[in-house]
């Protein structure tokens, strides 16, 4: 169990905290790559339930919790697929950007097909119009 404080802390810091703990336990035991997709399947399972408990409450949260589903597919992805160059930058980095998500994107659908592109696209472009419609209301 990890306190609510340093749960608050991670996230003060613009940091997911499954993704951090996934990514320590990667980094300092050396994870199999395997475990890491099966956590970052898990992540997404969970998100699209919490997202689907979302349905007729709360659109905002929906959509935030269905971009971190798609995140965390995209994620497990690019393991998968071993872009070892995308992977190298993030561990560089010490974490996902847009961009890497983004490189990730087009790779994979060069492999599985156009519509991944597509999804993408359009799961991106529902957040985006969720948050300028929280924004203007605000």
């Amino acid at each position: 169990m990890i306190s609510k404080k340093m749960i608050e802390e991670i996230k003060k810091r613009g940091l997911d905290p499954e993704d951090l703990i996934i990514e320590v336990l990667r980094k300092t035991i050396k994870l199999d790559p395997d475990i890491i997709i099966e956590a970052r399947l898990e992540l997404f399972k969970k998100y699209l339930i919490d997202g689907k408990s979302m349905l007729e409450k709360d659109s905002i949260q929906l959509s935030e919790k269905l971009y971190k589903a798609a995140e965390e597919c995209l994620k497990a992805l690019t393991i998968y697929f071993s872009l070892t160059d995308i992977l190298l930058k993030v561990e560089e980095r010490g974490g996902w950007t847009v961009a890497d998500l983004e490189k990730a994107m087009l790779r994979i659908s060069e492999r599985i097909g156009e519509w991944f592109r597509h999804a993408w696209a359009l799961h991106v472009w529902d957040s985006m119009k969720e948050n300028l419609i929280l924004r203007m209301l605000k």
